[in-house]
């Protein structure tokens, strides 16, 4: 497997593409454990939200937007503001319906 065919891979943080390795993982055990039978191929539409464990130190927060690796500029629900000195250490990406 050649790392150029899958550049774009590259530039996606690493523990959110874990996430899903995380589900299949689960699904296996699952199999094996409570005999649930074997795991199905999903819709990729499947997976309604997924998390951003940690942003690293470029956050930039501006209004009620964020700036996300990969994503670029996405809007966020401010349930209350964010006191001076605290620091935003994970997102999670809900799509809505």
């Amino acid at each position: 497997m050649k790392t150029a065919e899958f550049s774009e891979l590259k530039t996606v943080n690493a523990q959110v593409l874990q996430q899903v390795l995380r589900k299949l993982e689960t699904a296996f055990v699952d199999m094996s454990r409570k005999k649930m039978g074997f795991p199905r191929f999903k819709n990729k539409y499947r997976m309604r939200s997924f998390v951003y464990p940690q942003l690293g130190k470029g956050q930039i927060l501006k209004g009620n937007q964020i700036k996300l690796p990969q994503l670029g500029w996405m809007e966020y629900l401010k349930s209350r503001e964010i006191p001076d000195g605290f620091k935003v250490k994970q997102v999670r990406v809900v799509r809505k319906g």
